[in-house]
């Protein structure tokens, strides 16, 4: 199952309503966790990602076709395969480990900059390899899928703002529209918080959804 990125505490917190859960005996809990889980689905799903992808958990082996050429594109890897194994001679039964210096990982600064690593490139100086085997389901890797391993800061406030949102939101019957005294005026909710939107936007990569 997929990791949240915020707990019911975090969305509390920044209610300022913290007898939420202790002067109620804890009784919104179970739906905050319900919550918090949707609004990390809500998120992955604006991006396009698989759930999960940012906050990647264990590593898990996927099966990729060979390419011939020297770069590999198996998608977005949040940390350095922990296994490279490819059936050079297209035996799949009979798969030969990499070393970590039979390729490179790139973008060479991905993680320093926000950013997955997205390819292998074959190492000619420090490895042994030429090119990835040219066969269906010959490579495979084991890795942190996702975009990270532990979950990018906008992340965790666009989750936590659309959260109490819907919290609050539920709270007055999931109305659309509601009132903003202090300004004498209406407010419309049709879409996405533009809070919530900004904040991932500051994201590298969430121009493109």
């Amino acid at each position: 199952m997929a990791n949240e990125y915020i707990t019911a505490a975090e969305v509390i917190a920044h209610l300022l309503e913290e007898a939420l859960l202790d002067g109620d005996g804890g009784k919104y809990e179970p739906l905050l966790d319900v919550i918090c889980t949707r609004v990390s689905r809500h998120v992955d799903n604006w991006f396009g990602y698989p759930a999960g992808s940012f906050k990647a958990a264990e590593a898990t082996a996927k099966y990729f076709d060979g390419n011939g050429e020297v770069e590999l594109w198996p998608g977005h890897m949040a940390a350095a395969p922990t296994e490279v194994a490819v059936a050079e001679a297209g035996v799949l039964t009979s798969l030969t480990t990499w070393s970590a210096t039979d390729y490179m990982l790139r973008p060479s600064n991905a993680l320093a900059e926000g950013f997955p690593y997205r390819s292998l490139l074959i190492d000619f100086i420090s490895g042994t390899k030429s090119r990835w085997a040219n066969f269906p389901r010959a490579v495979k890797i084991t890795c942190k899928w996702g975009w990270s391993v532990a979950v990018p800061g906008p992340i965790t406030e666009a989750c936590i703002i659309q959260g109490a949102r819907w919290f609050k939101r539920g709270q007055q019957a999931f109305q659309d529209a509601g009132a903003v005294t202090e300004l004498m005026m209406m407010r419309y909710l049709k879409k996405i918080d533009p809070d919530v939107e900004i904040l991932l936007r500051m994201m590298p990569g969430g121009i493109t959804i």
